[in-house]
């Protein structure tokens, strides 16, 4: 009877020691979760980018600082028609795809340095804004910059493989998204409209002009998800609008990816 019971004590024993490791493992934090169940926003299911040319009154060392665009008189009345959007919808099976009656690509003025009155000014320069709507219709930005989601998002442009990039005609291999684009976060705090952009990189809204004329290319515009923030876990620093620190991805998805073609007058 003794036996037995020691016999039936080792078989719990053995079955406790089995659960509990079962459980230890699945509250490994490398192992995978499906975030789909744990984000606090919707996914979207259409987005539009809206391309604005300004002329600005401002040097692009001025603009980094404020995140503010002066625009100058000559573009007050023209601001309206130089406005491009391109739309993109989820379709299933095929993902992001341009909308039906959406422009294909955006058209560019390459950014060249003028003095006016002794002053240094970068023209044009553009506005990006990307506005996010749920399967409903509904504008559902505010969802990225409410309950601390501003905190573990951010948006990178970079380009696709193998993707060519043309510039007079002739393919150049050399050239990298920071050598084709200058892109400066312009967020604004959700609550008081103070600048973030430089504390609190989303990308909502920004700033970017285009280098390098006589250039066609594509820009991938992607939407990270981080799962603990979005700074480099090693350095604590941000990453820049082209480069996503390898790191940080380790940590987080992409809720969005788009490929936009680009064409540099």
């Amino acid at each position: 009877m003794k036996k037995n019971v020691f016999s039936t004590m080792a078989k719990y024993a053995t079955s406790v020691t089995i659960a509990l490791t079962i459980v230890a493992c699945n509250t490994n934090p490398d192992e995978s979760v499906d975030e789909t169940k744990n984000k606090l926003h919707e996914d979207p299911a259409r987005m539009e980018l809206v391309l604005t040319e300004v002329n600005s009154a401002q040097s692009w060392e001025e603009l980094s600082k404020t995140g503010k665009l002066v625009t100058s008189n000559t573009n007050a009345n023209n601001e309206k028609q130089n406005t491009q959007t391109i739309s993109y919808e989820t379709q299933i099976g095929k993902g992001w795809v341009i909308s039906p009656n959406s422009a294909s690509k955006f058209v560019v003025s390459s950014t060249k340095q003028s003095t006016v009155d002794n002053k240094l000014l970068t023209v044009p320069v553009y506005t990006l804004a990307i506005k996010y709507y749920n399967n409903k219709g509904e504008l559902m930005n505010y969802q990225f910059l409410t309950n601390g989601q501003d905190a573990i998002h951010q948006h990178f442009f970079q380009l696709p493989k193998n993707n060519p990039v043309i510039v007079n005609g002739k393919e150049d291999s050399t050239l990298k998204a920071e050598n084709l684009i200058d892109y400066l976060y312009a967020d604004t705090d959700f609550k008081d409209g103070s600048f973030i952009g430089s504390t609190n990189p989303i990308g909502l809204n920004g700033i970017i002009r285009f280098l390098v004329p006589k250039a066609n290319y594509t820009l991938r515009v992607e939407l990270f998800h981080g799962y603990i923030g979005k700074k480099d876990p090693r350095t604590q620093a941000f990453s820049p609008f082209y480069h996503p620190s390898p790191l940080m991805i380790q940590t987080g998805t992409w809720d969005v990816q788009v490929n936009i073609p680009i064409e540099v007058k």
